[in-house]
């Protein structure tokens, strides 16, 4: 069953933004993952919490492989790179 992570980030750093997005796509796809959508253009529909600067929806085929890309030593790396580049908070559907 296809699961989804969302993340939304906040104090975006474009640059450090850049260089995770080189390594993003390959540590997905050694997992099984990817891409639904990304945007830095949201409308706030409801809420009272501090709105997100972007957002992120990622898909994976089970919550298993979700997490071995996130937890997957070999992509610490890449994970660094990406904390560096906005305060996150992802979130797993399912």
């Amino acid at each position: 069953m296809t699961v989804y992570c969302v993340a939304l980030a906040k104090n975006i750093d474009l640059e450090a933004l850049g260089k995770y997005r080189e390594h993003a796509p390959t540590a997905l796809k050694k997992h099984d993952g990817a891409l639904v959508s990304s945007s830095l253009n949201l409308t706030k529909l409801e809420g009272a919490d501090e709105q997100a600067e972007m957002a992120v929806i990622l898909s994976f085929p089970t919550i298993e492989a979700a997490k071995a890309w996130r937890y997957d030593e070999d992509l610490a790396h890449v994970h660094d790179l990406r904390m560096k580049a906005a305060n996150w908070s992802i979130h797993l559907l399912g």
